[in-house]
């Protein structure tokens, strides 16, 4: 993997530094920020990146050359510990949520009314 600083600013296992999840997500984060930036503040950090109004939003930020961090979309919406640390991480100025639950069921809209 290639690291945006030197890897001995990293606090990681070497276990984590190996994991597959990692090596699949690290190259996409990087190619949505700059390198030099990974890690210090941003103006935005986005999760739910991956569906519709996600990649417009990017795509906006981008377009207006905002800084900006993406949520990896393995990070659940119920896992705060993990969206705490990141967004400590960045200490951005917004924080753009569009993740959905995918647990969640939408009530059924062929309810009958009077």
């Amino acid at each position: 993997i290639e690291w945006p600083k030197p890897e001995k600013e990293y606090i990681m296992s070497n276990k984590d530094k190996n994991a597959p999840t990692l090596k699949e997500i690290l190259p996409r984060l990087l190619s949505e920020v700059e390198p030099e930036k990974a890690g210090s503040t941003v103006d935005y950090v986005v999760m739910g990146s991956q569906g519709f109004l996600g990649e417009s939003i990017l795509r906006i930020l981008k377009d207006q050359k905002k800084s900006y961090a993406i949520m990896p979309d393995s990070v659940q919406m119920s896992d705060r510990k993990t969206i705490t640390e990141f967004v400590k991480r960045w200490n951005p100025k917004y924080l753009i949520c569009d993740a959905g639950d995918p647990s969640f069921k939408a009530a059924s809209s062929s309810s009958s009314s009077s």
